[in-house]
């Protein structure tokens, strides 16, 4: 059985590039990079994701707003309890990300793809990985013919998160307002 999970490393605004990666998996928990990019309009990442037929798509981005308004969501002060890095939801560029996030998950969920929520620096760390090279040869996946931006080394720890997702082996900070998927120790 082969499956096909996405990462987005998300962009606030349409004009910067937004990281996106797809990987086919096996029930062994092999991976294989197929697709690793920057792209920029939903449209576009849309398009990509659907066209590779994937399954599960982890989005770097908070996909819900705080349910009581302020700063951060019961599920980030929860992150920062655990020592995760999470920005506040109130400032100006956070803000337009959420936005784009929550529209663009509506939209692949539309299409009919499992939208989850991830924060790679975060699960990257929760992977016990050094970098993501590291990562990637842990889980056979090669990278040695690609020059990775930062977003797409995001937006491929992303597409990791989504395949362990699916094989039922993420770790989840959960709240009333929101989930975010991690990485299982790996490293």
């Amino acid at each position: 059985m082969v499956a096909v999970f996405a990462g987005v490393d998300l962009a606030a605004s349409t004009k910067r590039p937004s990281g996106v990666a797809i990987i086919r998996a096996t029930k062994e928990k092999r991976f294989q990079l197929i697709f690793i990019g920057l792209l920029y309009s939903d449209d576009e990442i849309i398009d990509v994701i659907t066209k590779h037929g994937a399954q599960i798509v982890a989005i770097d981005s908070p996909l819900t707003r705080p349910l009581n308004g302020g700063h951060y969501r019961a599920v980030d002060l929860a992150a920062k309890k655990m020592g995760y890095h999470v920005l506040p939801l109130t400032w100006r560029g956070m803000d337009k990300l959420v936005s784009r996030g929550i529209t663009l998950a509506s939209k692949l969920v539309s299409a009919g793809v499992k939208v989850i929520e991830t924060h790679p620096l975060s699960a990257l760390r929760s992977s016990g990985c050094a970098d993501v090279k590291w990562l990637c040869s842990k889980l056979g996946i090669d990278t040695s013919s690609c020059s990775l931006s930062k977003d797409e080394e995001s937006g491929l720890i992303a597409a990791i998160v989504a395949g362990f997702y699916y094989f039922g082996a993420s770790t989840v900070i959960k709240e009333r307002d929101g989930e975010i998927y991690l990485l299982p120790r790996i490293c």
